[in-house]
This record gives structure tokens, sequence and C-alpha cells, in this order.
């Protein structure tokens, strides 16, 4: 949100007003960047402290006291008047309950015959009326106790937290201007007081502003609060009594609601303050910012200078001379308090009176409250050319000039006035605007370009209303306001458009007859203000007291945030005067009062300060309804929505902000509601933006309907009358509002069970119209003339439909047409003309043209165009349509001439939950389209086997055609969506342009009628009883227009389907052209078998290979994984066997080297056993180591000989080692195959058997030798 700054009394020369100052962007969605500009209308008008905010301020205190005397007196009343004889009411009727029948007692022992029934009888039905007396008087006494504390509750949460703040502002307030009316009460000339002393007194005086302000604020913040405070205290003690309203059946259970009406109305109140929490609570946050940043702004600006130069009154003479750019590009604006020195009473008492004065341009004018200080009024309006500045003057007060003005009588002297401002800088300030204004004035008047401008500036301009006239008795208020011609009583003037009641109701403020809307500025007559809109004189720039008392005086106001989308707005003329006001017909007082209020609100905003603004509202307000809008992001704003024939006018309001903007309605797509939320409408523009309207108080149905009903009017462009639009709304209410009431009937809990059967069934079992039967059976009377019937449902409405197949820019026709060439560009359609038949009868008829293709591109064709006439002979809008098509002569060699007719109809689909819509004559959701062939031969006789083989070919060339039809409406169709569908239609297929016949005359000087103005000839009887009420004169309320003829006209147009044969179309099938297409045919059916069987072999050959790749796929995987499995299970040996053929090949190298030096290796005895005892496993041999021991003197003898043999012995043991690890690894597998087994039987014994495990000691063994020879197994051996 952006907020920027407003001063207290601004020069907008130094500012473009169109610029959004005091106004705030709030984000629409967060899916765009758009924002929408409101207007901070409270808080701007506290910064100024303007006549609009102490009046307003003023006559809501004055409320809020006559709030707290009801509190106070009802409270009272309760305590003193109502709880005692509420005691005394409630045992006087429970002793006359008692006392109705004898006692139980009485009854006994023989008084009665009937002994045995008539006392207990007598004491339960005393017990049950108890009951149903007590149960009565809760109802119908109020509960003191609840509805005092709720009174309580108000005072204390609401009312005193804002009398705490209203003490708070009235205290500042005071100092305030005590301070001022001190400084400007002091005796002084401007050329005699020392700059150091003023400067000390505007710091003062900034002291108590800036603590002025504040309070200011937190006093509107605390109006809104209480305002809402108050909405609350509404709901709570309606709430209460509305509890009390069900009674509840003590035998079943069930439940009657005594008061109906109130429960509904509540329960509207109910969503309609809890959506204004909601929206208060969007709003909050960026409010309080934007109130922060404006008074940031205001701080700056109002802040007393540090230079003492600016101080020196005698530097105010010299401004005189002013360069003419800082005046002639920018407008000239002032605005602030003045003291206004004038005189009273027959002693011509000398006093200095406060007013607002205002420079605009070349106007100057002032405001000032009324004597109650409620309301604010108007003095006259003068044109800066009847206006002199002097200065400096001889005053015995500071800060004073003159202004002289010239009297009505140009003759007589003119009046000279003194007016004394605040400070230095506002003097300053205020001699600039009138210098300005002057001097931009005089250069204007040289420029005959610009004198319309400068019109305002020559003249004087009384106030319009007597009601807002100034009625001070001071001598120069006096002067300052008169009467001349143009000065009406607003009062006067409306006791020819309004009720005397409701004239009545407007003088003494009971405004809840006619529902005065809210406005940012509520004062005493701001009611009255609201209804000043059509008598307005619009004043260019100029404030008058009118917006005074609605918007405010601050000009940031007058911007309006208004939003529209008009491309060239055309600006307000310099002075407008009112226009006679007169209302249609059927122009109910209601809306009248909406009319004035709309009217005043969109007119009374000077809309040349925004940048884009509207001209004068001339259209009738067609509905006005209250509601929540919602931006698409959660945000909610509270507002009223005004309809006319072209635009739909959003006033947003809430929390002291405001939004005008003005949408016209061919900017939407459509309007819609579901069930599934009640009261809520979904508007859609056109580009997919959506606005989601909450509609507490209206039948969101019918608000829904009659929005829909005017975005197709306009975007058919049809212009209807404002009365039979009003007499199409009171149907649309009417028939929604029977459908609430038997909604609120089957709802309700004490309604007859067959009642409500017989609702549900008539969802699916509904007692169908007279006009929906009369079309039904229509339509099998056509089916059974007709040879052939294609039928095709859309979910569209049957006006969508229409649109699609036979607008202007649709190329459903001719391009779907069987023996249209598709691709030519010669193919068009002609505008629909007024045509009649022999019975007078008025239809439409157009023309379609295309390029002849009479085999679909089959073979080739010659060029030949052929042109067909399309008639729409019925029509009633949104149910049905009737379109017929000139027949076609089919001329077929060995054949008779064959007649082929086509009738289109399109008819909405009967459904039980759209049965409003239909009786409406609005949009439905679903339609149905048939099409209808006929064949004739043209000569009788029997038909023969060719004829016959003939009709049934062109039977299946129109089943080929219907297929083409469907695929062209699908096409729009998904271009269309499913949400407005009428206006997407209608903007894709075009309208049904009408082109004028100038033989037809119309009876009334009607305008051009579009296709919604014709219907079924003789009404259909299930509308009968609609058209006799709230009907226009022509007793039609779908708009038929009657036509006069002249007698030679009477024959013009005939029915196409009843043209003689010699002028209808025909289309040659001759013997060539039949050759052609059997040889063709039989090539085709010929290579066609060729494709086929080639198509079979193909596809054996296929599957053939497919089988292949199957299988070689599963070759391919079976091979992968043995070659895996194998690799993993080949692992070790493959290891061994390289390890050892490395190590041999090594070896052997190392034999053959260079030296070749032989190494020879011998193994000792003691090595032999170390690797015998390894290889074998078996113990050393004791006698030959003995010998060992003996004969070690006898070693060199037998070296040589042993060195030999141990050469031979590493041999042999390489070898054996060789032969073990082959043995070794044939017998691993197996081996390990039954160590495993072993150990897992070990494992098993310990398991089940553990008392054999620990017993068996040899068991033990085995198992460990088991484990150990498993492990050794996995060692290398090398």
């Amino acid at each position: 949100m952006t907020i920027e700054n407003s001063s207290e009394e601004r020069t907008t020369s130094k500012a473009d007003p169109s610029k959004s100052k005091g106004r705030t962007k709030i984000p629409e969605s967060k899916t765009n960047s758009r924002y929408m500009q409101v207007v901070t209308s409270a808080f701007n008008e506290a910064i100024i402290d303007s006549p609009t905010f102490r009046a307003s301020v003023n006559y809501y205190d004055t409320k809020v006291n006559e709030l707290q005397e009801w509190l106070g007196s009802t409270l009272d009343y309760i305590e003193y008047n109502y709880t005692k004889p509420k005691a005394d009411i409630q045992k006087a009727q429970n002793i006359l309950v008692q006392r109705i029948l004898p006692s139980p007692t009485l009854l006994s022992n023989g008084l009665v015959s009937s002994q045995s029934q008539a006392p207990s009888m007598a004491e339960e039905f005393g017990k049950n009326y108890s009951e149903f007396i007590s149960t009565l008087e809760g109802i119908s006494l109020l509960e003191e106790k609840s509805y005092s504390e709720t009174l309580l509750g108000l005072q204390v949460g609401a009312i005193e937290p804002y009398l705490a703040k209203r003490r708070t502002f009235e205290e500042c307030q005071e100092k305030y201007d005590n301070m001022v009316t001190q400084i400007l009460s002091k005796p002084g000339s401007n050329s005699n007081i020392k700059a150091s002393y003023l400067k000390d007194e505007e710091e003062k005086l900034f002291a108590l502003k800036k603590e002025y302000v504040e309070a200011s604020f937190t006093l509107v913040w605390a109006i809104i609060t209480l305002r809402l405070g108050m909405d609350k205290f509404m709901v709570e003690i309606m709430g209460q009594f509305n509890k009390k309203n069900v009674y509840t059946f003590k035998e079943d259970g069930k439940q009657i609601n005594l008061s109906p009406i109130i429960n509904q109305r509540f329960h509207s109140y109910f969503k309609w303050v809890k959506y204004s929490m909601s929206s208060f609570k969007t709003i909050h946050e960026n409010m309080s910012r934007g109130k922060e940043r404006v008074y940031k702004g205001l701080l700056k600006e109002i802040t007393p200078s540090t230079d003492q130069k600016d101080y020196i009154l005698s530097s105010l003479e010299g401004f005189r001379n002013i360069s003419a750019t800082s005046y002639m590009d920018e407008p000239v604006m002032k605005n602030g308090w003045l003291l206004m020195k004038t005189s009273v009473g027959p002693s011509a008492h000398t006093l200095w009176v406060k007013r607002w004065c205002s420079v605009d341009e070349f106007m100057f004018g002032m405001f000032l409250l009324s004597a109650n200080k409620a309301y604010v009024e108007e003095t006259d309006k003068f044109g800066i050319s009847l206006i002199n500045l002097q200065y400096p003057i001889e005053s015995n007060r500071r800060f004073c000039f003159n202004l002289e003005i010239a009297r009505r009588n140009a003759k007589a002297s003119p009046m000279v006035i003194t007016f004394q401002a605040k400070n230095v800088s506002q003097l300053r300030e205020w001699i600039l605007a009138f210098t300005k204004s002057k001097l931009k004035f005089e250069a204007f008047m040289k420029d005959k370009s610009k004198r319309d401008e400068t019109a305002c500036g020559l003249r004087r301009y009384s106030p319009r209303f007597v009601e807002f006239a100034s009625s001070a008795n001071t001598y120069y208020d006096q002067i300052l306001t008169t009467k001349d011609t143009d000065t009406i009583s607003l009062i006067e003037s409306l006791k020819g458009i309004l009720k005397p009641e409701q004239i009545t109701d407007t003088i003494e403020q009971k405004t809840q007859a006619h529902k005065a809307i809210s406005t940012p500025s509520q004062t005493q007559l701001t009611p009255l203000a609201l209804l000043a809109g059509p008598f307005r004189e619009k004043s260019y720039r100029m404030l008058d007291a009118i917006q005074a008392n609605i918007w405010g005086l601050n000009p940031l106001n007058q911007n309006g945030a208004v939003s529209t989308r008009d491309s060239d707005p055309i600006p307000i003329p310099g002075h407008t005067k009112p226009k006679k006001l007169v209302f249609p017909k059927n122009y109910t007082d209601e809306l009248k009062v909406d009319y004035l209020q709309f009217k005043t609100l969109y007119e009374s905003i000077n809309y040349n300060y925004s940048k884009k603004y509207l001209s004068n509202v001339n259209e009738y307000v067609l509905l006005k309804f209250a509601d929540f809008w919602s931006l698409g992001d959660g945000q909610i704003f509270m507002g009223i929505c005004y309809i006319t024939k072209k635009y739909m006018y959003n006033y947003l309001s809430a929390g002291g902000l405001f939004h005008l903007s003005r949408l016209p309605i061919n900017g939407y797509e459509g309007a819609e509601f579901t069930e599934k939320n009640k009261n809520l409408i979904c508007v859609r523009q056109k580009g997919g933006a959506k606005i989601t309207l909450t509609v507490p108080f209206c039948n969101y149905r019918a608000v829904a309907s009659k929005i829909q009903y005017l975005i197709e009017l306009n975007e058919s462009k049809i212009d209807k009358s404002v009365d039979d639009i009003l007499a199409k709304f009171n149907n649309i209410d009417r028939v929604y509002d029977e459908i609430a009431q038997k909604e609120e009937l089957i709802n309700d809990s004490g309604t007859n069970n067959l009642i409500k059967t017989e609702y549900n069934l008539g969802k699916t079992f509904w007692n169908m119209d007279p006009s929906e039967e009369e079309i039904k059976e229509k339509i099998y009377g056509i089916q059974n003339n007709f040879g052939k019937t294609y039928v095709r449902s859309y979910n569209v409405p049957s006006k969508a439909l229409l649109h699609i197949m036979f607008g202007d820019h649709s190329n459903v026709f001719p391009n779907s047409l069987f023996l249209a060439d598709k691709e030519s560009n010669y193919n068009k359609t002609m505008y629909w003309k007024q045509v009649q038949d022999s019975n007078n009868k008025i239809e439409l008829e157009r023309t379609i043209q295309f390029k002849q293709n009479r085999t679909n591109n089959f073979v080739a064709d010659k060029e030949k165009f052929v042109a067909l006439k399309q008639r729409i002979t019925e029509m009633v809008e949104n149910r049905y349509y009737e379109i017929e098509q000139e027949p076609m002569i089919l001329d077929i060699s060995f054949c008779r001439p064959l007649k082929l007719t086509v009738l289109y109809n399109i008819t909405e689909s009967p459904d039980a939950e759209n049965r409003a819509a239909s009786k409406l004559h609005l949009s439905n959701k679903g339609c149905r389209l048939y099409v209808h062939y006929k064949l004739e031969f043209l000569k009788a006789g029997d038909i023969c086997f060719f004829e016959r083989y003939t009709q049934n070919l062109v039977f299946q060339i129109t089943e080929m055609e219907f297929s083409f039809i469907r695929r062209s409406i699908h096409y729009y169709l998904e271009k269309i969506g499913s949400h407005g569908q009428v206006t997407k239609a209608i903007k894709l297929g075009g309208l049904l342009g009408v082109s004028m016949n100038d033989k037809i005359r119309y009876e009334k000087n009607e305008s051009i009628p579009s296709t919604d103005d014709f219907q079924l000839p003789g009404q259909l009887s299930g509308d009968e009883s609609e058209s006799t009420k709230n009907d226009s004169a022509d007793n039609n309320p779908n708009g038929m227009i009657d036509f006069k003829t002249t007698d030679n006209e009477k024959n013009e147009g005939t029915s196409v389907l009843s043209v003689k044969y010699d002028s209808l179309p025909v289309v040659r099938y001759d013997w060539n052209l039949l050759s052609k297409i059997s040889f063709t045919l039989v090539i085709y059916r010929i290579i066609n078998v060729v494709f086929i069987f080639l198509r079979f072999i193909l596809l054996a050959i296929s599957f053939g290979i497919k089988c292949i790749k199957y299988i070689n796929y599963v070759l391919l995987c079976g091979l992968s994984i043995s070659i895996v499995l194998n690799v993993m299970l080949t692992s070790r040996s493959t290891i061994s066997y390289w390890s050892v053929r490395k190590a041999n090949h090594i070896f052997e190298n190392a034999l053959k080297s260079k030296d070749n030096v032989s190494q020879t290796k011998s193994i000792s005895l003691k090595d032999l056993e170390i690797l015998t005892d390894y290889l074998s496993g078996s113990n050393s041999d004791i006698v030959f180591a003995k010998y060992k021991e003996q004969s070690v003197s006898k070693e060199n003898k037998y070296r040589k000989t042993r060195s030999e043999i141990g050469v031979r012995r590493n041999d042999l043991l390489i070898e054996l080692r060789m032969l073990q690890g082959m043995e070794k690894e044939l017998v691993q597998g197996d081996y390990r195959s039954f160590l495993m087994e072993e150990i897992e039987n070990c494992k098993r014994v310990t398991v089940e058997y553990p008392l054999l495990w620990e017993d068996d000691e040899q068991l033990q063994n085995y198992c460990n030798i088991c484990y150990e020879e498993y492990e050794n197994l996995n060692i290398e051996i090398l």
C-alpha cells in the first residue's frame, strides 16, 4: 500500500493533483501487478482540520450521546419498570394455570363418574400446560439479565473507549484553538514584529498542532471501531431474541420457527456483519501504515522553518513580481482556515469569525459550520475578476490582508473584507494564490482558445440549494450569501419525485426508509445531500456544500480513486445546468431513490483531478444491491453496486476509505452462481479476471441472472427500453422468490414429509410446462416428416450454439456442407435480412455461397458455385430456434431427381434444476441440436433397386455431413470453455446481423430488431401467464415487433421449403461423373484389398520378427547370466592356474638369462621333514633321525649326491604340489557342499538335542573339525 503525504493547507501549484496523493494502493490480486486505489478520506479531512471533519465528529458525538441516553433509560426501565411486573405476571399466570381445572384431590373419591381417569388427566393436563405456558413466557418475555449484560458490554467495551478518546480530542482541540486565538488577537502590525518572536510562537503552535493531529487520528480510528462495535452489538441482541423464536415439541423433538422473516433477515445481517469484520481486517494494516505515512508527511510540511528570514513580514511586499512559468502550466489552488473581520447585531459589534476559504483556479469561495456545528454550509462563489487583493494594509492585527469584492449591483461600491492568516507562511501562500490566479486569468483572457476556461472567473454564483446556504447572521456572511434565479429548495424539488412520507423522513433524519448509504464523511445533512445529484449545477472545479457534506473539502478526496475502462474520457464542461428529471413508466419509488443517490455519488466528484473521469451520468439505475467484493487473494471490501444498461458502477466504502469504479457491461463474460455457496456470485471479466460478489440481502440467483441478462443484451447489441428490462427483472424476481419460498418451506422442520418428498421427486420427475410439451411435440412431428434425424447434446446455452452455427463470423456454414469445397476462399455467407412469407410472418433469411465439390475431393471436379438460402423461421429466446435450409435437387443418372431438404432445430435441454432459467427465457446450461434430412423423388412411381441404393448412399453422406458439423462446433466449444459461453460464442461466431428491407414498415418507431426479437408464431402456451404480467405496451416480454405490409408486398417472401423446383439449386451427377466415381471406387477397392493383404503379410512378418526378437532377448539374457555365474564359479581355479603359470614363466626366463647361470636347489632332510609333514601330515621317522645324529662326520662324503637328490626332490615336490592343487580343485565343490551339510547338521543337533550335544564330546570334536576344515578350504594354497 502506498499513501503519499498531504498537507494541512496546500497550494496545489506545487504538486500535480492527478497524482495519487491521499490515496492508498491495495493490490487486487497476487497474480497480477494491478492496484486498486482507495481514498483515505477520513484521515485526509483530519489532517487539514476541515469544516467537514469538525462537523462529522461533532454530529457523530451527538449520536453517541443519544445512544448513551437510550442505554441509560433502557437499563433503568428494565430494573425499575420491567423486572417486578414480569415476576408478578409469571406468578399470576402460574396461579391461573393451577385454577383452570379442579385439583386432582378434589376429583378423587367419587366426585366424577370416570374415577379412574379424571384425576390423573387433570394432573397431567396441569403439568403439561404449565410447561407450555413457561415455554411461551420464555419466548415472549425478555431475559433481562442477558440483555442487560449485553447493553453493559456495549457501554464498557465500545462506548467508553470512544468517550475517552473524545475527551482527549476536545482537550487538544481547545488548547490549539485557544492558542491560535491568543496569538492572532495580539495587537501589532505587519512591520513592527521581530522575526525571532514570530519564530518562537510558531514553534509553540507547532507542538500543539502535532498533539491535535494525533488526537484527531485517534478519534477517527475510535469512530471506525465504535461503528463496528455497534454492528456486533446489533447481531448479539437480535441473535438472543432469534434463538427464542424456535419452539421445540416435547413429544417428537421437532422445531418450528415462530418468526421465519426475523430469522431470515437476522442471518442475512449476520453475514453482512461477519464480512464487515473481515473487510476491516483486510484494510486495517494498510490503513495503519498509510496513517503513519500521511502523519509523517504532514509533520514534514508544517514543521517551522529554522531560518529567521522566513519570518520577516516586510519581505512579503516583493511578491508581486512572479514569473509566468510558475502558474501557467500548473493549476492554482489554496484552501484553509482564515479569520474574517465582520460585525453582528444592530450595534455592529466587531468580531472575527473562522471561515474555510478556497481559491480554485479562477474562483474564490467560503465554507463554514452550521449553527449546531453538525454540517457544512457555503457562501457565494466569486470569479477572480471580481476580486482584488490589497496588501499591505493598515491593521491593528498581524498577518492581515484585504479582499475587495464587487457587489451584484455593479454601480455600488465594492465591499472590502479583512482576512487574517494563521502565521507568516500562510499569509505568504494566500498572497501568492490570489496573485497567481489573477495573473493566469488575465493571460487566459488574452488567448481566445482558452476563454471558455475563464468563463467561471467572470461571474458570481449563488448557492444552488437554500438548505446548504450560509445561515450565519453576521454582516458579511449575509452579504456574501445571496439567492438568484438558479437557487432552489432541494426539499421542494424532491416533492415531485418522492412520496411525502419519504420527504418527511428525510427532514426528520429517518433515512431508514430509503436506506441511505454510508459516506466517508457523515454530517447531519449527508442523507439530504445524497439526493441532490440530479439538481446540482456542476461548476468547473469549485467545490460546493453537497460535496463538502459527502466527501469533504480536501482536494485530495476529489481524486475519487476512480477506475474506468474508457479509452477517451469526456471532460465535464465548465458549468452544467441540470436537466428536467423524467423517469420511465415502470420505475419504482425505491429505484428513484437509488437513482438520486447514484447520480449524486458519481457526479459529486470533480473528475478533473483524476487521470480518467466520467461525464454526466445519464443512465437509469436498473439494479442496486449491497455486496462484498473479493479481489482474488482473500481481500474483502464492503460496498454498493449500481447496474445500468451499459455499466456496472461500484462504490466501495469502509473504515473511512472509498473507491469509485465504472466498468462496462460488455467487458464481462458472464455472471454465475452455485448452489454450494449461498449468496455468492462469480462475475468473470474478459481476459480471465474473476470478481466474487457476496450478496447477503438479495436473492443471489436473481442478481446473477439479471447481470447475465444484461451482459448478453450488450453483447448482442440489443437496444431494449428501460421498461422492457425492468419488466424482465420483475419476472426474474418473481420466479426466484417463488423458488426461495419453496426451499424455505422444505427446509423447515415442521413441513409435512409428503411435501418434502414431492419436492425431492420433482427434481427427477417434474411437471413439464405446456411450452416444453409444445416444443417436444413439434420436434416429434418434424422427425416423423423427415427421413433421418441426427441429435447431439451440448453443455452450452441454445443461444450460444445459435451464434456458433449461424453467426456472421462463423464458418460452420458452408464449410461443414458435404458438397462444399472446404479449402476454397470463395465460400462466404451474406448478412441476414428480413423477409415476409405469404402469412405476413417476419423471418430472417441469408444466402450462403460456396464452391461446389460434389465428391468431397474423391475425384477431380469442375469449379462451380452454388448458393443456398437459410431462413430462421421460428425463434423463442434461449428456448427454441428453427432454421430451414433451401432444398437442393440431386439429378443423378439412372435415377429420378431427388429433393434433399434440411432443417435445423436448436432447443434447450429440459432440466428440473434449470426450470427457472427456462421459464424466464434466460441462458440455460445445456441444449440439443437436431438436424433433419428428408429425401423425396420428384416424380411418382415405384422405387427401383438403384434408386433405393442411391437413397441409402445419400443418407450415409448426410451422416458424414453431420460429423463435419459436429467437428466444426467442437472447434468453437474448445475455445469457449465453460464460463461466459454466450458472450464468447457471440465474440467468436459473431452476431446475427440483420439488414433491413426497405419495403417493410414498422407499426411503431422502433429500432432495428435483432434475432432475439422474434418468436414462435402464436406465443407458446406455457408463457401466456408471464406475458400478461409486467409487460410493455406490445404485451410481449421478449420484444416481438409487429410489422405492416402493403398488398403488393405480401407475397415477397415464401418459405424456403416450399420454393418451386425450377428455382432450386441443382447438383447433377451425370454418367461421366458417375463413371469416374465408379472407376475410381473400383480402383480404390482393389488397391484397398491389396493394401489389406499386404498389411496382413507385413503384420505376420512383423509378428515373426517380434517373436525372434523376444527369443534373442531370452537367449541373450540367459547367456549373460551364465557368463556371470561361470566367471564367479571358476574365479578361484583360474587365479590359481595363472598364478602357477606366471611363476613357471618367470622361472624359465630366469634360467634362460644372458649369463646362462645354472641354478639348482637342494632340499635338506630338515626341509624335507617340514615339507613332507606339511604335505602328508605324518610323524617324523625316529630311526632316520637317530642315524642323522650319528653320521654327522660323514656329511661331506654324500654332499654331492645328496645335493642332486635334493634338486630332484624339489622338482618332484613342485609337481606334487601342482597335482595336489589340481586334485583339490576337482573335489573342492563337492567337498565344500558336504562340509556345509555337516555344519548344518551340527547346528540342528545343537538346537534340537542340547543334552546330547553337551554329553557327546566326540560329536563336538567332529563338528569343530568340520568348521576348521571349512575355513581351511577357503585358504588358497600356493
